[in-house]
């Protein structure tokens, strides 16, 4: 979705099954737009869930910011790290991530 979004071709994500004659282009376009916006990079620029609910509800679709790059968008550059710790049972934890870099 974030690459078809980002080329400028978001109703090519959208599944061929849907009629667009049951949906406004716009509409289509939103709802990818609010689903980007929901998985942003940045959690801090992810919109909460009232304010989501709000979106959909109210015809604010042409007011919503422009999305920034998903967290686990895809890249070459990645940088995997694990480590493990104990807990206080004994047991072993292992941890484990990848980082964008």
């Amino acid at each position: 979705a974030w690459e078809h979004w980002r080329d400028g071709k978001a109703l090519e994500f959208m599944d061929q099954t849907l009629e667009i004659s049951h949906c406004s282009v716009d509409e289509i376009m939103g709802c990818i737009q609010l689903g980007l916006l929901c998985i942003q990079q940045d959690i801090g620029k992810r919109p909460i869930m009232a304010s989501v609910i709000h979106m959909l509800k109210v015809d604010s679709i042409n007011q919503l910011p422009v999305p920034q790059q998903p967290s686990f968008f895809p890249s070459n550059n990645l940088e995997s790290s694990s480590s493990s710790i104990k807990h206080p049972t004994g047991k072993s934890i292992v941890s484990s991530s990848t980082e964008i870099t």
